[in-house]
């Protein structure tokens, strides 16, 4: 609820609009965030903040050196790190790609890989609707290694088979555990499907074809 007023306002003062979320905070709501908001500047950027430089991940790992240890170290740094930050001037790069700091930053997730999920559920059930992915995800115990919400707006699109749509969109990000990970993911599709969301297929590795038939019902019209 809190996300939504936050975003209300904000939308309406600045043109761009996400936020980085810990999906498994123990505080009362589950759910803990960093909203980030910004319009381009016509002020002059000095040079510092056009840095191209990077933290390069050298090599695969053998196993995954993302896990849900790492990942509560880093959502309570990254938290704090921006917890009372109010506004600052930063290169488009870093505001609308802030992992390419870390190169080939896939690597850390070992040979394995990982899965990003993400899906957008329709605003009058968009609370409910993430209310209970959270749970999901809290039952399952395993911590995303990247969270982030954000809300599509009113332009509809002129594509037969597009993803956005009015509504609010999840992307998280899921250390490849096999079996177990793939039937965490199906239930996370089953909720989905029951708020009348729909998955990103440009991110996905697993939907089945049902799921892609009702994320998309104008698919008879596009094989047409």
């Amino acid at each position: 609820e809190e996300y939504w007023d936050i975003n209300k306002e904000a939308e309406r003062e600045f043109d761009y609009t996400v936020s980085w979320v810990d999906c498994l905070t123990k505080n009362s709501t589950g759910l803990r965030g960093v909203y980030h908001s910004g319009n381009h500047s016509n002020k002059q950027v000095s040079e510092k903040n056009k840095t191209d430089a990077s933290i390069p991940v050298p090599f695969t790992p053998p196993i995954s050196v993302v896990n849900n240890l790492s990942m509560k170290i880093i959502n309570e740094v990254y938290f704090k790190l921006n917890k009372n930050e109010n506004s600052k001037i930063q290169h488009y790069k870093s505001f609308f790609f802030p992992l390419d700091l870390i190169g080939s930053w896939g690597r850390a997730y070992g040979p394995k890989g990982f899965f990003q999920y993400q899906f957008v559920i329709p605003d009058n059930e968009g609370t409910k609707g993430i209310k209970k992915i959270l749970y999901e995800i809290k039952n399952h115990g395993q911590i995303p290694a990247l969270g982030v919400l954000k809300t599509f707006g009113n332009i509809e699109s002129v594509g037969m088979i597009s993803f956005p749509r009015k509504g609010i969109t999840m992307a998280l990000d899921f250390q490849n555990k096999g079996k177990e990970t793939l039937e965490f993911l199906n239930r996370l599709d089953s909720i989905i499907m029951e708020y009348g969301g729909a998955l990103y297929p440009a991110k996905d590795a697993r939907m089945s074809s049902e799921v892609f038939n009702k994320s998309f019902p104008n698919i008879n019209e596009f094989i047409k």
